[in-house]
């Protein structure tokens, strides 16, 4: 029984979604499931100003912001795809080829993003 436990603990995290408002006593219930041995995963975190700077606002409860007073229960932190694409310019809706060169030389062009120079 202990073994199967373990195995659980070990390899199943427990993740905590973006969609819904965290209870009042959530950090009560994140040391209850970290008592039990679980590890913790806040999922599709974004930040509130790339959000803004982009002028993309997010309906996301995961900001940032609300992850700072429980960021020391979490074992693994993810970012949202949407948000993250959109910062490192690699999206999935913005394909390859023209689509995706079109969009990096215009934030390029309009000092956007910075863009290393020199040896890589």
């Amino acid at each position: 029984k202990d073994k199967d436990r373990q195995l659980l603990v070990s390899t199943v995290p427990i993740e905590v979604c973006e969609d819904q408002e965290d209870p009042p006593n959530m950090e009560i219930l994140l040391a209850e499931w970290q008592k039990l041995g679980f590890r913790l995963a806040y999922d599709d975190t974004v930040s509130e100003l790339t959000c803004q700077a982009l002028g993309k606002p997010s309906g996301n409860f995961h900001t940032t912001q609300n992850l700072q007073p429980l960021l020391k229960y979490f074992w693994l932190v993810k970012v949202d795809i949407d948000w993250a694409g959109l910062l490192f310019l690699c999206h999935p809706s913005l394909g390859q080829g023209d689509r995706k060169a079109e969009v990096v030389s215009r934030v390029r062009e309009e000092g956007l993003v910075y863009v290393a120079q020199g040896p890589s």
